[in-house]
């Protein structure tokens, strides 16, 4: 097994002490090797490092441990920072401390990541979904878009994929660095890095249990059906995005490549734009009015009339689609 590179399973837990156990238990069961896995909390309330601890002590597996607690709070970002640091693996394959990975899943990615010439530097899967109780809701599929291998596109448009079954190369952050303290959404950051350097794969057999619970955004607000609900909706997407806008910015600069740039900041003067619609008060228009009763997505009906909501809208959107030709 010596030709076989070190690849790293990182398992990020925060206060999930009634699923952790579960998830170390996966990490410690997966059959690729040789496997470095840290077992990470950051700065947990609950039981979730003691029994992250007990069971790294009682480990006497073929993988190398390695155990992290933050001494504070980073949050998402910095704590995806922070265990970068200890990675030694040249492929890392994270998880969360309320999902399972199966046993296979450390060695199909690898395996796709080899068979492609280790051109991939980001690669995801499908899942099974479970409930918090952990019984299977059905498989979820997430073919690989063309433009995950087009950095142009990426650049322009942003791309995201399911942060519960992405893995990446090293690279991504040796080249780029640290990602800024604010980002809360790597699952954005890391495939546009990935697409800057190589391509993004994807493997469509389900890898990880991934847990439906009630701490997304989504699951807590439910769908918007009023145009306050929207708006704070909106306040809150356009928030985590303006870091993600950052990111990717800082790492075009970082890549060099001047059209690259040209396109993230194209892509950050849209969401502006956007953004200014959103926070305007909503109109009131007819057919708007009969949306938000009938439960229509209120941003595809605003679409339709922001001649009429934000001064100058269509002059500004044509001169930034001009820009780009």
């Amino acid at each position: 097994m010596s030709d076989r590179p070190l690849v790293t399973f990182a398992l990020f837990a925060y206060n999930q002490s009634r699923f952790v156990r579960e998830a170390v238990e996966a990490a410690f069961a997966q059959t690729y090797s040789p496997l470095q896995v840290i077992l990470s909390d950051d700065c947990s309330t609950d039981d979730t490092f003691a029994i992250m601890e007990a069971m790294a002590a009682e480990y006497r597996g073929p993988h190398r441990v390695v155990l992290n607690r933050n001494p504070k709070n980073l949050h998402i970002g910095r704590h995806v920072n922070r265990v970068m640091e200890l990675v030694e693996g040249e492929f890392v394959v994270p998880a969360a401390g309320d999902d399972v990975s199966l046993p296979h899943r450390t060695e199909t990615i690898i395996n796709t990541w080899l068979a492609g010439g280790k051109q991939a530097r980001s690669i995801h899967s499908a899942i099974i979904e479970m409930d918090e109780g952990g019984r299977d809701l059905g498989q979820r599929s997430f073919p690989n878009p063309e433009r995950l291998d087009d950095r142009r596109a990426i650049a322009r448009h942003g791309h995201s994929v399911l942060g519960a079954s992405q893995c990446y190369a090293r690279e991504v952050f040796e080249r780029f660095g640290p990602m800024l303290p604010e980002v809360i959404n790597e699952d954005s950051v890391i495939p546009f890095r990935a697409a800057l350097l190589g391509t993004v794969a994807y493997v469509d057999e389900p890898l990880v249990r991934y847990r439906v619970n009630q701490s997304t955004w989504h699951t807590n607000r439910g769908e918007p059906k009023t145009s306050a609900e929207y708006r704070e909706r909106m306040a809150f997407l356009y928030g985590t995005t303006r870091f993600i806008n950052a990111q990717a910015y800082v790492d075009a600069v970082r890549f060099g490549d001047p059209e690259i740039e040209a396109l993230v900041l194209a892509r950050i003067a849209e969401h502006a734009l956007y953004r200014e619609v959103c926070e305007r008060p909503m109109p009131r228009l007819g057919t708007l009015g009969r949306g938000l009763v009938e439960g229509v997505d209120p941003l595809r009906l605003a679409m339709t009339n922001l001649k009429l909501w934000v001064p100058g809208f269509n002059s500004r959107y044509l001169a930034l689609k001009r820009g780009l030709r």
